[in-house]
């Protein structure tokens, strides 16, 4: 997966925007807040934790809404820790080790 951020400012300076048929957009729907931002989903689905786990569910290339639903993630606590990391800059070294171990494996 190649996960990137839309952000509602260009949302709302061009009025919207046409995505091809072959990606899936992910938002929050029916919510007032969000439990984590849209930056810390997008980190998440881009770590080599969370591309193993959808290999392991995927005979295809192709990402399809249905996988995405079937997709393991983490708990929503360590969700909002990632999250945390995230906001203080760490290094993506240490965002890929920490969802290693939300998955149960050791990397160095």
């Amino acid at each position: 997966m190649i996960p990137a951020l839309l952000p509602q400012s260009f949302l709302d300076e061009y009025g919207g925007a046409v995505v091809e048929n072959h990606l899936n957009m992910i938002y929050c729907k029916g919510l007032d807040i969000a439990v984590v931002s849209p930056k810390t989903v997008s980190a998440l689905l881009g770590t080599e934790a969370v591309d193993r786990a959808f290999r392991g569910i995927s005979g295809s290339v192709a990402v399809s809404a249905y996988e995405l639903n079937a997709l393991p993630l983490p708990t929503v606590d360590q969700i909002c820790e990632l999250e945390q990391l995230i906001n203080s800059g760490c290094p993506k070294a240490t965002i890929e080790r920490k969802v290693s171990e939300f998955y149960g494996e050791k990397i160095k």
